[in-house]
């Protein structure tokens, strides 16, 4: 089994590749954005793929869709320090068979490639409970964005302008302008610092 790994974190990358090593698997690739992951995905097909869900760029969601897009049985694990449960549902539409937290044990990621290389899903048992309780307590209206709303929204919550966005997405300003007007709709939000309040409440940005 060979597994492609992309984080901005050096030390993480480093860290991650020797252990996974010591389990006797392969590490075809370690890399430091999503748009490196999808070139080498593109040139080599890997077994499982570990994606930082935060990076310079486009994020591990966006990285997933497009990998998805390219290969539909491309199977993806997102790796983050965000415990949100949007962004779980998220990189679940997005393709991702597993929501794995860095603030677990590496036992966790090591389970996690072991179901997703059988392609079963699989989540940290923090996400597993909160998208229980997420889903006994309805659908929230970030639930109706689809994928590249959602990154969207991210974006802009970040302080990211209409350019950057554009640059990052490889999309046109109007294109990114017409996301806009759609986040506010679908939200019933008047203006994009409604969106950013909404986007900390929702634990999407501190």
């Amino acid at each position: 089994m060979n597994i492609l790994i992309a984080d901005d974190h050096p030390a993480i990358r480093s860290g991650l590749e020797a252990m996974l090593k010591d389990m006797n698997w392969q590490v075809s690739a370690c890399v430091s954005s999503g748009e490196l992951a999808y070139e080498h995905y593109c040139q080599q097909k890997a077994d499982v793929v570990v994606l930082d869900l935060s990076m310079p760029g486009i994020g591990g969601i966006e990285t997933a869709r497009r990998i998805k897009a390219r290969d539909t049985d491309a199977r993806i694990i997102i790796y983050s320090m965000h415990s949100a449960v949007m962004y779980a549902k998220q990189a679940l539409m997005a393709g991702a068979l597993s929501f794995v937290l860095k603030s677990t044990a590496i036992d966790d990621l090591f389970h996690a490639i072991k179901q997703v290389a059988q392609g079963r899903s699989y989540l940290s048992h923090e996400v597993a409970q909160k998208m229980a309780m997420s889903n006994v307590m309805g659908d929230s209206p970030i639930d109706k964005l689809s994928t590249r709303e959602f990154e969207v929204l991210c974006l802009l919550a970040n302080g990211k302008g209409v350019g950057d966005i554009a640059d990052i997405l490889s999309i046109s300003k109007k294109t990114v302008a017409t996301y806009q007007t759609q986040l506010k709709r679908k939200l019933e939000l008047n203006s994009t610092a409604d969106l950013v309040k909404l986007a900390i409440e929702h634990e999407l940005i501190d």
